[in-house]
């Protein structure tokens, strides 16, 4: 999903945002419904804003996730509290969406939110979360070049459950490119 949106937003051809529209007005498929907020959100249709928030509002609805998203990518910072919140959630799919909009939201309105911050530094640094999530805290707080990112990678770099995968070797390529040194020394 994620490259097809990404090719509607490049590609904005006109029909498109009829068809997206279409979809979401007469489909009764959840992923097709995803696909087509997730669209509209990247595609600037700000006029859905209210309509996603209403999604957003109940994160146990299967369009909540995209709605984050899309609210996200339209800069709607009314979507702010939802995030917050989806940051808590034990739904990963949740987290996840939140993860992707604290970043994008964050950077977009130029808010500080440091609640939300500090919940995407320990969603990185938690070593009992999915990869998948913690690399999406890891991805928006690059975004925001937020100060909380030095801990969270040194937390990363200590979790011996990360061995062999992709989160770690970008870990370790951010420690060196920053020039963060481990105090290997430390009782964590």
């Amino acid at each position: 999903m994620e490259q097809a949106v990404a090719a509607l937003a490049a590609i904005r051809e006109p029909k498109s945002l009829a068809a997206l529209r279409g979809i979401l007005d007469t489909s009764n498929d959840t992923s097709w419904n995803s696909a087509a907020i997730r669209a509209l959100g990247a595609l600037g249709e700000k006029d859905l804003a209210p309509r996603f928030l209403q999604i957003a509002e109940n994160l146990k609805r299967p369009l909540a996730p995209a709605a984050l998203i899309a609210l996200a990518d339209l800069g709607e910072f009314k979507a702010l509290p939802q995030v917050r919140e989806g940051l808590k959630s034990r739904n990963d799919r949740v987290v996840l969406a939140s993860a992707r909009a604290a970043g994008k939201l964050l950077k977009a309105t130029g808010v500080k939110a440091d609640g939300v911050r500090d919940r995407l530094a320990s969603l990185l640094a938690d070593a009992d979360s999915a990869e998948e999530l913690r690399a999406a805290a890891l991805d928006a707080l690059l975004a925001l070049k937020d100060t909380r990112l030095e801990a969270a990678l040194t937390a990363c770099a200590r979790d011996a459950g990360l061995e062999g995968s992709s989160l770690l070797e970008r870990t370790e390529r951010l420690l060196r490119e920053r020039k963060i040194k481990l105090n290997l020394l430390s009782n964590h």
